[in-house]
């Protein structure tokens, strides 16, 4: 054997006997010098973490669950409301003083209105509905019946039960009567009383204008100056000082303002512009006189500015008017 296989031979026996090295103390050493953390340690401290996050959750919880029990416990009146809805349609204007008179649209809290028809209860002597001008309102009565009502308008009744089904009317209301052929609806308005089974009709009675009643549906009879009439689908009587008048008319520009619309059909001028002036609450001045028994149709949202709904109407040949002053001027 060569002195240099005898070497390698000799280095092999000396490695064999040679102490393992240890791989642990090897790592920690290198990872002090490097600045590392071991991969135990960063899972440990990951595992902190997130145990302080959740303890904190379960903290947070707790404290909200105390408050809400006190709050139950010391203030039991205290109720939570996630929405709420309104059936008012309002003009601009009315929308500005809305907050003001809204005390004034209604007699306490049992006979507030909502867009989803607010159900209302008899449960005091006498129930109030009222409306503000630019406001149209929508109740369901205890009878389940439904009315309709338009600006400036008020519906008194005392009870709507134990078969006693009467109302009063002031302004214009669209009503929809449940049907009740031992019970009949009646309504007191402007000097006359309609009385009704289960139809549908619209009573325009404000004051200073003549009383109407329009039937949309079935049929109504009604009691004016001592005499008797009977209506049925699409007459009209209107009570005047000169006596009352029995027609027959075209009912659906009638029952549009309930919808949000102005709705004219041939319709006098200063019929027109008295509806929109009242609506909007302002005065007329008419200067020229020559065209205000000029039959027009109009159509237009009660949505609209006084002053865009004024501009629409004077586009009609014929129609002159304008805003002056705060009061609508026809020229």
């Amino acid at each position: 054997m060569s002195e240099k296989s005898k070497n390698i031979l000799r280095k092999a026996l000396q490695r064999e006997h040679a102490p393992k090295p240890d791989v642990d103390e090897a790592w920690q050493d290198l990872s002090a010098r490097l600045h590392l953390s071991s991969p135990v340690a960063e899972e440990e401290k990951h595992t902190t973490h997130k145990l302080k996050w959740i303890s904190y959750a379960l903290k947070g919880i707790a404290a909200t669950a105390a408050i809400l029990l006190v709050v139950r416990l010391f203030f039991p009146s205290i109720q939570l409301s996630t929405s709420r809805h309104s059936s008012t349609v309002l003009s601009p204007i009315a929308q500005r003083v809305e907050t003001r008179t809204a005390h004034h649209n209604v007699a306490s809290s049992k006979t507030q209105l909502s867009k989803d028809s607010t159900n209302i209860t008899a449960s005091s002597p006498t129930v109030n509905l009222k409306t503000a001008r630019a406001e149209i309102r929508h109740a369901q009565l205890p009878d389940g019946s439904s009315v309709w009502l338009n600006a400036e308008s008020k519906l008194a009744y005392t009870q709507l039960s134990n078969g006693t089904r009467r109302v009063t009317l002031q302004g214009e209301g669209y009503f929809e009567v449940k049907h009740d052929a031992q019970h009949p609806f009646i309504i007191e308005t402007g000097g006359i009383t309609v009385r009704d089974l289960g139809t549908a009709f619209n009573i325009q009675s404000y004051s200073g204008r003549p009383v109407s009643v329009s039937v949309i549906s079935g049929s109504v009879s009604v009691l004016a100056n001592s005499k008797g009439y009977t209506l049925r689908h699409s007459q009209q009587l209107t009570i005047k000082n000169t006596g009352c008048e029995l027609s027959t008319v075209d009912t659906y520009p009638l029952t549009q303002w309930k919808e949000g619309l102005f709705y004219f059909h041939e319709t006098a001028l200063k019929d027109v512009i008295s509806e929109i002036a009242r609506w909007y609450g302002v005065n007329v001045v008419i200067e020229q006189t020559a065209n205000v028994n000029m039959q027009v149709h109009f159509v237009g949202s009660r949505k609209a500015t006084l002053t865009k709904t004024l501009q629409d109407l004077d586009d009609i040949d014929g129609v002159q008017m304008e805003l002056r002053d705060g009061a609508i001027t026809v020229k």
